[in-house]
């Protein structure tokens, strides 16, 4: 099923049959299954309304503050994975309510998801299943979710990268917090540890869109343990860095060379967040998170 449920405990009511299309829910509430383009995001108020889910369907976290600003895009907020994303959505909210923006949270679950953060691969069609989501709440509801502002953590941050490689048109700004590693802007490497075709993988890259893009890299100062969720295969120590905060500044660096190489448009900054480490919590609590996103989503080109 397709429709909405409140986060906060609500009756939930439902219809099988799609209404005339109206406006996403005033509350923060969870959408479920719409992920594919046959499904239906009628929404007439928090709560009300369910339709049909088909195969492949993700359910998204969705929040909207009282005040809209209509000069500003939507932030999607894509967790890691833990599927922490209440966490990121709870995080944002007083950002949403301050820029007067709404928030969306895909949920990748495991069960057809497992890899979500390599999208276009033989493993994970992640970036089709959130197309598709954001195209279905275009066509069911006056939210225009054509261009996106977006924010990763963790594996978050692999898919948010990857996804704007491919889908530059998509995004106005990037955020990307302390990814465990990244695709680098090398032809000769095959994706997703480079933009080379593989032979078996196409992942449709536009280069030239991607160094038109913000972006911002952000990781915690203290994000250099090697623990079991960071990538060691291959020659990601020797091309990437020795651990997240290494790969995250070398990673900037790389765009920004080939941006002034290219005399693109876009501009990448790198920052790290005091006193702490891998740890979405604490980046909120300790390294001030959210108030650098304000800062970073409230400016503009």
């Amino acid at each position: 099923m397709v429709g909405i449920q409140p986060m906060k405990g609500e009756n939930f009511l439902a219809s099988d049959q799609c209404g005339p299309a109206g406006s996403l829910p005033s509350a923060n509430a969870v959408i479920h299954g719409a992920a594919s383009s046959g499904g239906c995001l009628t929404h007439r108020k928090s709560g009300e309304h369910l339709a049909p889910m088909r195969d492949g369907g993700l359910e998204a976290i969705y929040y909207q503050p009282t005040g809209i600003d209509p000069s500003r895009p939507p932030l999607v907020l894509v967790h890691g994975i833990s599927r922490n994303a209440h966490a990121q959505i709870q995080a944002f909210i007083p950002l949403a309510d301050e820029l007067g923006i709404r928030l969306l949270a895909p949920v990748f679950p495991r069960a057809g998801h497992q890899n979500y953060q390599r999208p276009a691969t033989r493993s994970a069609t992640s970036d089709t299943a959130l197309l598709n989501l954001l195209k279905d709440i275009n066509r069911h509801s006056d939210a225009d979710f054509s261009r996106v502002d977006m924010f990763g953590f963790s594996a978050g941050a692999q898919f948010a990268h990857r996804f704007a490689f491919m889908q530059p048109q998509r995004i106005r700004k990037l955020l990307l917090a302390s990814s465990g590693w990244y695709t680098f802007p090398h032809v000769q490497n095959a994706y997703p540890y480079g933009i080379g075709l593989s032979g078996v993988v196409d992942p449709r890259i536009d280069l030239d869109g991607f160094l038109e893009l913000s972006i911002k890299v952000i990781v915690g100062q203290r994000d250099i343990n090697r623990d079991p969720g960071l990538r060691i295969k291959g020659n990601v120590d020797r091309i990437q860095g020795w651990n997240r905060l290494a790969r995250a500044e070398n990673w900037a660096r790389s765009i920004s060379e080939i941006m002034a190489a290219y005399g693109a448009t876009g501009e990448v900054h790198f920052e790290t967040l005091p006193g702490c480490g891998h740890s979405f919590d604490d980046c909120v609590t300790v390294g001030g998170l959210r108030r650098l996103a304000t800062a970073w989503f409230n400016y503009d080109d």
